[in-house]
């Protein structure tokens, strides 16, 4: 048990000291204006393989003002312009000397004419064998020159742990880092990073707060980035078919105009009186047949020989 114990000790005294904590411990010493010691801190979070985005802009605050305390300007001026190519949006607390902060503001009047660090990253679109497939990744700025590697960490489906695939770089320009080509997967994400040349993380490029995703898929389909997979697009609603304008059939006769209207015989039909009209003495003539028609019916069912009377009148 006591090996054991002694070798637990070893471990975390080999292990590298976490960024935050030296952080934490850097900021009291600034703060008890320690300089010195504050920038030796200060300086180790630079050269961890553990520290991120935050950490690193972090440091270099704390680096650039303990510079500015100890009278070296221009390194802080320099330590200052990395810390606004990380966080353009940094800021000075107002309760900080001028003294401490003016070298600051002189890197920041010169950042605003230039750009902070960016990447740039388009998916691949979808192929048949991911394996061999290129991530090809543009460094479009790096005002310090902070970059010097690139990694792609991947996880592919098929397995649980993540991989890792780096490339040196220099300056601004694109790089591809090829997946492995025997890799047998149908889906892998992943995310680009930045790298300090001690392997500190600058920045993180990836599909908002998740990780890129590439699928196997047909050449020339749209790349899948991250997120919940998208929902099949909706079949088109059919239309309705127009009708075909076709040319009538060159045998067919040709339709006969509509009568043309007569004037005077209208004018003539208004101007007779009505008991002259043939309309009334038509309908005389159907009252008549229909009244003999009822009469011829009225006999037969009665079975009398007799004469039948009848008459007629008109009103």
């Amino acid at each position: 048990m006591h090996a054991l114990g002694m070798l637990w000790q070893l471990v975390f005294l080999l292990a590298p000291p976490i960024p935050a904590t030296l952080l934490e411990k850097a900021e009291t010493s600034f703060d008890n204006m320690e300089y010195p010691a504050a920038l030796r801190l200060a300086d180790q979070v630079l050269s961890s393989s553990a520290s991120g985005p935050a950490d690193l802009a972090r440091a270099f605050r704390i680096k650039g003002l303990c510079l500015s305390g100890l009278g070296k300007t221009e390194a802080a001026l320099d330590a200052f312009e990395s810390l606004l190519s990380l966080d353009p949006n940094a800021e000075m607390s107002s309760d900080l000397s001028p003294k401490l902060t003016a070298p600051f503001y002189q890197a920041l009047a010169r950042a605003r004419a230039g750009k902070p660090l960016r990447l740039v990253h388009e998916p691949p679109p979808p192929s048949e064998v991911l394996g061999g497939k290129e991530i090809i990744v543009r460094v479009e700025s790096d005002p310090k020159r902070l970059v010097k590697k690139l990694r792609v960490v991947f996880q592919c489906d098929r397995e649980e742990n993540e991989q890792r695939l780096e490339r040196a770089v220099s300056g601004t320009g694109e790089t591809a880092l090829p997946l492995p080509a025997k890799l047998r997967a149908r889906e892998v994400r992943y995310r680009v990073e930045a790298l300090t040349a001690a392997g500190g993380v600058l920045y993180v490029l990836q599909d908002g707060a998740a990780p890129y995703r590439l699928r196997v898929g047909l050449p020339g389909a749209a790349a899948t980035a991250s997120g919940p997979d998208a929902a099949p697009a909706a079949a088109p609603r059919p239309t309705a078919a127009e009708p075909l304008a076709l040319p009538p059939p060159q045998n067919a006769a040709p339709t006969p105009p509509a009568p043309a209207p007569r004037p005077d015989r209208e004018k003539d039909e208004r101007a007779t009186p009505w008991y002259q009209s043939w309309w009334f003495w038509t309908a005389v003539g159907v009252v008549v047949a229909g009244a003999a028609t009822g009469v011829a019916v009225g006999v037969s069912s009665s079975g009398g020989s007799g004469p039948a009377d009848y008459g007629i009148r008109i009103p």
